[in-house]
């Protein structure tokens, strides 16, 4: 479409999102962003561009490889990886697990602070320290290295 003013702008795709976060402290929270896009039109979750592309405890793991599997089947379509911060998040090794493979794919990087969501007694929690802060990256000249 061409205005007065020349070409207008395509717009882009739309994302799809995989959701890192601290399991056992922070899946209320969570569950309440992630399920953010029904307050305006559950049929338009898709057309409104939500996609989510997040793991479920949904699957027996039998070790550290089985959920690295997991980890990296759930990152594989997406192209951005929204952190959910909470209070410990920073401190779970899969979350970093997450952020490094997300890196080495080359989705985008989102941190959202979640601590003033309630929980499911309604209560907050103290704010957690931004894992992106937390962690840092350097090339070594044949590969990234995760520090």
């Amino acid at each position: 479409m061409v205005s007065v003013f020349g070409t207008l702008p395509v717009q882009p795709s739309k994302r799809r999102v995989f959701f890192s976060f601290h399991y056992q402290n922070d899946l209320w929270r969570v569950n309440q962003v992630r399920n953010s896009w029904r307050y305006n039109n559950e049929k338009t979750r898709e057309a409104g561009g939500f996609f989510d592309g997040s793991i479920w405890e949904r699957s027996q793991r039998t070790g550290p490889d089985s959920l690295k599997s997991l980890i990296r089947e759930g990152i594989k379509n997406t192209s951005v990886t929204c952190i959910l911060v909470g209070a410990e998040t920073f401190e779970r090794r899969w979350v970093r697990y997450e952020l490094a493979r997300s890196l080495l794919k080359g989705n985008g990087l989102l941190a959202v602070k979640i601590h003033l969501l309630g929980n499911q007694q309604g209560q907050a929690s103290r704010v957690g320290p931004n894992p992106l802060d937390c962690m840092g990256v350097y090339n070594t000249g044949s590969a990234i290295r995760l520090a």
